[in-house]
C-alpha cells in the first residue's frame, strides 16, 4: 500500500485539479478555426511545416487525457485529504477511488449524471457509461495508469498504449472536480 500524505491542504490540492481541468479545456474545446490557427502558430514557432489535421488531433487527444487523469488524481487526493486528512501517494486513481467514502464516489456519480443532462446533444452525453458508480469505477479501472503510463513511457517501455473511453473521462474529471467543490 502507498504512504499516506499527511499535513496536506485539501483546498489547494482541489484548487491543483480544477486548473488543471481549466487548462486541459482550453486546450480542447476549440472551434476548427481556432485548432487550425493554432496549428499554424505552432509550426511557424517550432519552425516546423503545418501539421496535418489527423496529427494534431492525435496529439492533444493523448495529452488531453493525460491531464484529465492528472486532474481526476488531483482531485480525488483533494476529497481524500478533506474527509480522510490525508490521501495516498500514488498516480493510480483505483487506489485513490478505493480510498474516498462510498458517498462521495455516489456524489460523484450524480454529478456525472447531471453534466450528461446539462450536455445533452453533445458527445460528452453520448459515452458508453451508464450512470451508476459501478460504471464510473470501470472508468477508473481503465483510467487508472494513463498518467503513469504516459509520463514513465520510456522507461517502461509501455509505448503504443492506446487510449480509448476519453468522454467518460472528461464526464468523470468534470464530475469528481463538481463534486469536490461541494464539500465544506
Amino acid at each position: 500500500m502507498p504512504q499516506r500524505l499527511t499535513q496536506e491542504n485539501w483546498l489547494q490540492w482541489r484548487a491543483m485539479g480544477g486548473k488543471t481541468l481549466m487548462g486541459v479545456s482550453q486546450m480542447v474545446w476549440q472551434s476548427p478555426d481556432e485548432m487550425t490557427a493554432n496549428r499554424e502558430l505552432f509550426a511557424k514557432v517550432a519552425g516546423e511545416t503545418p501539421l496535418d489535421d489527423f496529427y494534431w488531433r492525435d496529439a492533444i487527444t493523448w495529452n488531453a487525457a493525460v491531464l484529465l487523469s492528472l486532474s481526476v488524481e488531483q482531485t480525488l487526493k483533494a476529497i481524500a485529504i478533506r474527509v480522510n486528512g490525508g490521501c495516498l501517494k500514488t498516480h493510480d486513481l483505483k487506489l485513490l477511488w478505493n480510498d474516498i467514502r462510498s458517498e462521495d464516489r455516489e456524489g460523484i456519480a450524480a454529478k456525472a449524471r447531471l453534466i450528461r443532462k446539462r450536455t445533452e446533444g453533445t458527445r460528452l452525453a453520448t459515452g458508453a457509461c451508464a450512470d451508476g458508480v459501478e460504471e464510473w469505477t470501470e472508468v477508473i479501472e481503465h483510467h487508472k495508469d494513463t498518467f503513469e503510463n504516459a509520463r514513465y513511457n520510456l522507461e517502461s517501455q509501455r509505448q503504443g498504449y492506446g487510449l480509448s473511453r476519453n468522454l467518460e473521462l472528461w464526464v468523470l474529471a468534470l464530475a469528481v472536480s463538481e463534486h469536490a467543490w461541494t464539500l465544506r
